[in-house]
């Protein structure tokens, strides 16, 4: 037997190819192989926790990389990308065959598909067995964009035939469905009154908070551990199990917290989604509200975040737009000129995100 010895280009270039990936120059791990990794290891590990996952990959890569100090990073934040477009399912204090089962688990979303209104079709969901549930005469067409896979529109019903190999058809509204709109201030006060009959919390000595008197176009900045602040805030508490902290609203007196509601309080929502939504409401009602940016392109228009913004408004974002490299910011979505002021007005409306170029909001 001969063996052969292979560089690290090479085999990734041979995980690209199992994966479906068109090949690349360079020894790059980028967004849509790293995304295709994570979907395959999630179809041999869930229902795990994402901890399971994240380890499972950094410890395939790191010595494949050229930046392994910032994988696992990279890892978590493309998991979060994954949970957000529907590929994987996360869900909070489930009930499985494991007794030491605790807290937030994952699982491998079903292959499905969206229709969106261009006439493409954005591939969801996971295949237990292979890289992709599709014949070769639909995989050879998709798309990778990062970590979505795009099915363009073509002459053939590709609904029917997608119905047909077992994909579930999902609507645009389901996709992107959230909450009703509602002002900030009403929100806010639904939330303090159910932290407020809340029974009172225990000692939470690593608890964090995401300050109120912190920067908004600065995310990872704004969280630290409370000092003398007074009133409801986003926090997390740690958790026995897992690497993720538990998501919820804290009430601080002086600094120490009294109560600590879980969240999400709606069992289809992710902690983070509502978490990242009533901070959105607190910004608003202490008058510092969150902003975007817009920039001209060319191809579009590109939108701006420099905080998290629910799962459900980032879909609306993908069904339009596309996802972009970002330019000093959080995270960018491209959209069509002529999709901007539908996508400007909802974020406004149901974020109370601001633009501050906006002379409108200015005077308003």
């Amino acid at each position: 037997m001969v063996v052969t010895e292979i560089t690290s280009h090479e085999l990734l270039q041979q995980v690209r190819r199992a994966s479906c990936l068109p090949l690349v120059m360079d020894n790059q791990l980028d967004e849509a192989l790293l995304a295709a990794l994570i979907r395959r290891a999630a179809g041999f590990l869930c229902p795990c926790s994402r901890a399971t996952v994240a380890a499972a990959i950094v410890e395939s890569l790191e010595f494949l990389v050229e930046a392994p100090d910032t994988l696992r990073e990279k890892v978590d934040a493309a998991i979060e990308t994954l949970i957000a477009f529907g590929d994987l399912l996360e869900l909070n204090q489930v009930t499985i065959d494991d007794p030491d089962a605790k807290g937030t688990w994952i699982f491998a979303a079903p292959p499905g598909f969206v229709k969106l209104r261009s006439g493409t079709i954005l591939l969801l969901g996971i295949s237990r067995d292979e890289s992709t549930p599709l014949p070769s005469e639909l995989s050879d067409q998709v798309i990778y964009n990062r970590f979505a896979r795009l099915l363009p529109a073509g002459e053939k019903d590709q609904v029917a035939a997608l119905a047909a190999i077992g994909l579930t058809a999902h609507t645009e509204e389901a996709w992107t469905r959230g909450p009703q709109p509602t002002t900030p201030q009403a929100l806010v006060e639904k939330l303090a009154g159910r932290l407020g009959s809340s029974p009172p919390g225990g000692d939470l000595p690593e608890l964090t908070i995401i300050r109120p008197d912190t920067d908004t176009g600065y995310y990872r900045g704004r969280w630290g551990m409370p000092r003398n602040e007074t009133g409801m805030f986003v926090g997390r508490r740690p958790q026995d199990f897992g690497r993720e902290g538990i998501w919820g609203a804290v009430q601080l007196a002086n600094g120490v917290p009294t109560k600590f509601l879980d969240l999400p309080t709606r069992s289809r929502w992710r902690g983070c989604d509502e978490a990242w939504y009533v901070q959105l409401a607190l910004d608003a009602t202490r008058r510092t509200p969150q902003k975007y940016r817009v920039r001209p392109g060319q191809d579009g228009s590109y939108l701006d975040f420099f905080s998290p913004i629910p799962s459900w408004a980032e879909r609306r974002l993908a069904i339009v737009g596309e996802p972009v490299p970002r330019v000093k910011c959080l995270f960018s979505y491209r959209v069509p000129q002529k999709e901007l002021k539908a996508q400007e007005e909802y974020l406004q409306k149901n974020l109370w995100l601001v633009r501050p170029d906006d002379k409108s909001q200015a005077e308003g």
